[in-house]
């Protein structure tokens, strides 16, 4: 079974959601189709928050 939590967010004004995986320790997003063409804007804001709580961390 895969369990699953979801979160609304808002990235510059364009909302999303992130959904974690809990089976898969996974994080991924979607985006409704209105906002199509701001994934890649969305997905390098998220990869660099990532990163500066990564080094945030030490990992």
């Amino acid at each position: 079974m895969i369990w699953s939590v979801h979160y609304d967010c808002v990235c510059d004004g364009i909302p999303f959601t992130m959904v974690y995986d809990e089976d898969y320790d996974d994080i991924t997003f979607a985006v409704g189709l209105e906002n199509l063409q701001q994934m890649p804007k969305i997905a390098e804001q998220l990869q660099a928050l990532v990163e500066s709580e990564r080094r945030a961390c030490g990992i």
